[in-house]
């Protein structure tokens, strides 16, 4: 089935910047749409929600955003971050043992955080793990993002933690994904210097160092501007970077003490301050280690030249990367991680209760009267739990349905899709070919296609590309031949003349069938559903 992609808007910000990235994710893929950059008013006080919301809201408003649902993070300043080692856990009991330990890690009381985890450490045989990555926000914090996405007209669809979003950036680098890599990502106020290595976070931390941003004014910016230099003394910028390079020095031997005769692979260097290039020229002299600049052109299939520009755009970038593949963006402190499956919990204590209920019937004759009243409340509170249950059960039904009418939707709603992969595989569209009408029919899983051509070889060409493709591809990319077929294709007669058209020679008619539509809608994929349907209502 050919899945339709989701537009997204990721959202970052700092003391002196605002980032909005609007991107389209799904299947695997992340697609860049639109990126701005734009500076904070010296005067905006960026811990006010209102007043920074305020800021948000004109940036949106200056590019024509109008995206409801945002992804935000967390800075890592904001955040506490530990390794926790467990004993053997039950994947499904993490949540609550991950809790239970995390009482001893933080600095203020567990019922005023967020928390969420990463495992490090697993046994997928015996399903346990024995090491996991913690994270924990203040409430208050993320109250406080809350208010400022709400005071823009914005909500939040996840909240992530802004080291974990640049892990992933750094995964889609080319041949960082294995690679022990120091990334290093400059703010003005905050520098976070983390240590990624096989898609782990293996360190992180922030510092506070003052940076001078160049080009600091108040106009906008956006990713398709280069920020002219401004003001900013020479001194004070050599001085910044002369205490950058101390606190990444200081950061390495803090993670050598954590992990002993490790190298460092690469190291990279991401923002827009504007001392970036300087900054990775000192580390290379200081560390002797290969250093470069973050450049998301490559796995964003963009120009090379617009490097530079999306430099600061790191954290956003592995947000919408995250969202593209499922699992890959681990941390949501909105939604984090919980005991899974209550409906299993209840069922269980359910039949302990069942049981005992049994018990009671059985010996009842031999019961005192009190004893027999001590009993009927027991049944009463089974039967209370059975009711539960079936609250439970009605709602699980009732997904089911819903999640049935997804299903049907998804399918029945794909057709602007295939209208673009139509226009893509035109050779020489309104030069060449010109489609007169086309009809989407729905029961019959089909297109048809009525156009004019200049001759019959240029619809052969546009038939022949039709039919090369792949569950998945696009006309203009290579395809995967062990993917199923797109389409069946069938061409009518080519009929000369009459085209009314100068230029045009013939006219012809083309029928695609939809194959994954087609298998969906076919009498016996209609029937194993309904069968199914049919089997849960029955068991439960």
């Amino acid at each position: 089935m050919m899945r339709m992609r989701r537009k997204v808007l990721c959202l970052d910000w700092d003391k002196r910047t605002v980032r909005l990235l609007v991107a389209r994710v799904g299947s695997g893929r992340m697609t860049l749409e639109d990126a701005h950059a734009h500076r904070i008013p010296a005067e905006v006080n960026t811990d006010d929600p209102a007043a920074l919301g305020g800021v948000i809201a004109a940036a949106m408003a200056a590019h024509r955003i109008r995206r409801r649902d945002v992804i935000v993070d967390v800075p890592r300043d904001k955040s506490v971050i530990a390794r926790l080692p467990l004993p053997p856990t039950p994947i499904a009991e993490l949540p609550d043992v991950v809790r239970f330990q995390a009482v001893k890690e933080l600095p203020f009381p567990v019922e005023d955080a967020a928390l969420d985890f990463v495992t490090l450490t697993a046994d997928a045989e015996r399903k346990t793990a024995t090491e996991v990555l913690l994270a924990a926000v203040r409430k208050d914090v993320l109250g406080r993002i809350r208010e400022t996405c709400a005071a823009a007209g914005l909500r939040p669809a996840r909240i992530g933690l802004r080291p974990y979003a640049n892990l992933v950036s750094v995964m889609h680098l080319p041949g960082m994904a294995e690679r022990r890599v120091l990334f290093v990502d400059v703010g003005p106020a905050l520098t976070e210097i983390n240590v990624v290595h096989g898609g782990r976070l293996a360190f992180t931390r922030a510092a506070n160092v003052s940076v001078p941003v160049l080009g600091d004014d108040d106009r906008w910016q956006s990713s398709r501007l280069v920020v002219v230099g401004g003001g900013g003394e020479q001194d004070a910028i050599s001085g910044a970077i002369h205490d950058l390079v101390v606190e990444v020095v200081r950061s390495l031997q803090a993670y050598r003490a954590t992990e002993s005769n490790v190298v460092i692979d690469n190291v990279i260097v991401a923002g827009h301050t504007g001392v970036e290039t300087e900054l990775a020229q000192a580390l290379e002299k200081r560390l002797a280690l290969v250093t470069d600049l973050f450049d998301p052109t490559l796995p964003l299939g963009i120009t090379g030249d617009r490097g530079a520009e999306l430099r600061g755009f790191s954290a956003v970038l592995g947000l919408a990367w995250g969202l593209s593949t499922r699992g890959l963006l681990e941390l949501d402190f909105l939604n984090p991680k919980r005991v899974v499956r209550r409906s299993e919990t209840i069922i269980r204590r359910a039949r302990l209760l069942g049981m005992a209920a049994t018990a009671a019937a059985v010996g009842a004759a031999a019961l005192t009267w009190s004893a027999y009243r001590a009993k009927a409340a027991e049944l009463a509170d089974v039967r209370k739990g059975m009711e539960d249950l079936r609250r439970v059960v009605r709602d699980a039904r009732d997904l089911t349905n819903r999640s049935a009418e997804w299903d049907e939707w998804q399918y029945d709603a794909v057709w602007l899709d295939h209208l673009m992969i139509l226009s893509r595989a035109l050779p020489g569209p309104g030069r060449e070919v010109i489609i007169r009408s086309l009809v989407c029919d729905s029961s019959s899983s089909s297109i048809r296609v009525d156009l004019i051509a200049t001759n019959r070889e240029r619809v052969k060409q546009f038939v022949d590309v039709l039919a090369d493709l792949r569950a998945g591809g696009l006309p203009d990319e290579p395809q995967d031949s062990s993917r199923p077929k797109l389409y069946r294709v069938e061409q009518g007669s080519w009929v000369e003349g009459n085209t009314a058209e100068p230029g045009f020679s013939g006219s012809t008619q083309v029928m695609l069938r939809v194959v994954d539509v087609e298998e969906f809608h076919s009498p016996a994929a209609v029937n194993a559903r309904k069968a199914e349907r049919e089997r849960f209502a029955r068991e439960f």
